[in-house]
């Protein structure tokens, strides 16, 4: 079994931040009583450093946090009051929190540190997505990540926690369905728990991201679901835009303007007027300046599957008329049934009956001649040839003799019908394509290849104009465009959308005009 180690540190002049400095566990190394044995290491950040590791007792992957040499007490006093926040919430689709905490025995330049232990989740981070979509997501995808975090702030608001720092960064993706992570600063208001949490706020400074935290959050309050309200409605207008509001400004500014009742982050509807007026009136509900003008996480969830499911009753299709399969033609020759033969004699020989006056003497109406036409006429298809009726010289119809019925195999002589030919699909001209859209390959290879970010085969597939006629050519511009963009060919997208009316196109304009120096048009 191979014994704990550590990794040298990074060489100063090579270290990005004071983490980077840190001394860390080798791969394969077994610690935690020879309960946990390192994979990997996952991620670094200012206070722990995670690493992939094996519940050796039950052979799981698990998430290892372990706390940096320069962690004070605060942080194991955040590791023990995440563990705890945890337990209720363990066995939730949209949260992963700790189960075990406790303090490392070995190597020696590790002993006594805190570490956590939660279930490993194969995926990325919220955050991590947005950096390669910088001017937002589409906002039925957006719409639908929020509602399952808003899903997991629900639960944590009934359990009584609150969470303190609700962040692009601390949701995590897995199979593309969020979860919540990273409790270090959760806090239990007591509604669910025998006491409450510590304070875990050092003296001067407020627990939490500036730029996702709301005004009483920064001022200091006491920790309550509507910050958590406040933070996620900040990263709703992120995911939406690409940008939280006020992200260019300094701290100073900031602090600032989040405690300044009469100003407002810059209204979502005028950067995304795509996006459906509720959820837009949501975001800017969450940022309200008061707490208790702030939707609860049951109203984000309700409000934000509401959008869905009106978003999805409009994308059904129209329901098809049911079609009807026409009986078969008749043959040639059909062999018609004994039963069937019978009824249809029997049919005309009751109808002439019925025609035939009791008194000889009395002649037949031309009305009911008339009357019984249709009957007849409806007969005749069902038996063979109708008996003949003739008339005697003297003027008075004579009682027709009706013939026997002929043996069972008797065949009934039936029209020929022929049948309807069908032209073989192979023989017939190919459709021309319309004029609209005359090169249909390539542009649902284009389309395809846009759906999986393929951007260099979206500039290869758009540069030829001339399969991009008529609806298309739009079309073709803005694809072209945003390709551009994504590629970082800053002026050539400048050029290419520069009579784009599209809001998106718009805003790939604006950034690309930005970035290669050229002056947005007046």
């Amino acid at each position: 079994m191979m014994t704990a180690s550590a990794h040298v540190p990074t060489a100063p002049h090579y270290a990005t931040f004071e983490v980077d400095q840190e001394t860390r566990l080798v791969d394969g190394s077994v610690v935690a009583h020879s309960e946990i044995e390192i994979v990997h290491e996952l991620g670094r950040g200012g206070m722990a450093v995670v690493y992939r590791a094996i519940y050796r007792r039950s052979g799981k992957d698990v998430a290892l946090k372990v706390a940096n040499a320069s962690s004070s007490t605060l942080t194991t006093t955040r590791f023990e009051n995440e563990a705890r926040l945890g337990e209720k919430l363990r066995e939730h689709p949209n949260v992963v929190v700790a189960w075990r905490v406790g303090q490392l025995d070995e190597p020696e330049e590790f002993e006594g540190r805190a570490y956590l232990v939660m279930d490993f989740v194969e995926g990325t981070s919220l955050a991590n997505v947005m950096a390669d979509h910088r001017i937002g997501l589409p906002w039925e995808r957006a719409c639908t990540i929020a509602l399952d975090v808003a899903i997991a702030l629900e639960a944590l608001h009934e359990a009584g926690v609150v969470h303190r720092d609700v962040k692009p960064a601390n949701v995590l993706l897995a199979d593309d369905r969020p979860k919540l992570i990273d409790f270090g600063l959760a806090y239990s208001t007591g509604d669910g728990w025998t006491e409450q949490s510590p304070d875990l706020t050092q003296e001067g400074s407020a627990p939490g991201t500036l730029l996702y935290m709301s005004p009483e959050q920064v001022g200091h309050a006491k920790p309550a679901p509507p910050m958590d309200t406040y933070a996620f409605g900040v990263m709703l207008y992120e995911l939406f835009t690409g940008n939280p509001p006020y992200h260019r400004l300094s701290q100073a500014e900031m602090v600032a303007r989040k405690c300044d009742p009469s100003q407002s982050p810059y209204p979502l509807a005028k950067i995304c007027p795509e996006v459906d007026e509720r959820l837009a009136t949501l975001v800017h509900r969450c940022l309200r300046h008061a707490p208790g003008e702030r939707p609860t996480a049951t109203e984000l969830r309700e409000g934000l599957q509401e959008v869905l499911d009106a978003r999805a009753a409009a994308a059904l299709p129209p329901i098809a008329p049911t079609e009807v399969t026409p009986p078969p033609a008749p043959t040639s020759r059909s062999r018609v049934p004994l039963g069937a033969l019978a009824l249809g004699v029997l049919g005309v020989l009751a109808l002439v009956l019925w025609l035939w006056p009791g008194d000889p003497d009395q002649p037949v109406s031309a009305e009911r001649m008339d009357e019984a036409a249709p009957v007849a006429s409806h007969m005749t298809t069902q038996s063979a040839e109708p008996p003949a009726v003739g008339t005697p010289t003297g003027g008075r119809p004579k009682q027709p003799a009706v013939a026997a019925p002929e043996p069972a195999d008797i065949k009934a002589e039936v029209p020929h019908v022929a049948p309807t030919e069908v032209e073989d699909p192979s023989m017939m001209p190919a459709a021309k394509p319309r004029p609209e859209d005359p090169c249909p390959d390539r542009i649902q290879a284009a389309r395809q290849a846009k759906s999986q970010s393929r951007w260099g085969t979206v500039l290869r597939l758009t540069k030829k104009a001339q399969c991009w006629k008529g609806t298309a050519k739009n079309e073709r511009k803005k694809l072209r465009t945003q390709a551009l963009f994504e590629t970082g060919k800053y002026a050539e997208c400048a050029a290419a959308g520069s009579d784009l009316t599209d809001p998106d196109a718009r805003r790939w304009v604006h950034i690309c005009e930005s970035k290669s120096g050229r002056e947005a048009p007046r």
